[in-house]
């Protein structure tokens, strides 16, 4: 449970740091591609941060079938950037 709480905490952090750093490059914020990307990347953040905290074994099970989600998701990023 220890992970999974780490990467709950951890995880909304780094997404939000790479919306912003897409959000800072003038020339690839307009691109449709990078657009795309920063969708998948805000409806991440939005899906990890309103999951409840990881203190039980169902909802470490939970957390990990969305993060298996999460992962094919995002499976696509460096193919579209």
């Amino acid at each position: 449970m220890q992970v999974a709480g780490f990467l709950r905490r951890e995880l909304p952090v780094r997404l939000a740091h790479r919306i912003q750093d897409l959000d800072q490059v003038p020339l690839l914020r307009e691109m449709p591609s990078v657009k795309r990307v920063k969708e998948t990347y805000v409806d991440s953040f939005l899906e990890l941060s309103q999951m409840p905290p990881v203190d039980t074994a169902e909802k470490e099970r939970a957390f990990g079938a969305r993060l298996e989600n999460l992962y094919e998701k995002h499976a696509n990023v460096l193919v579209d950037m």
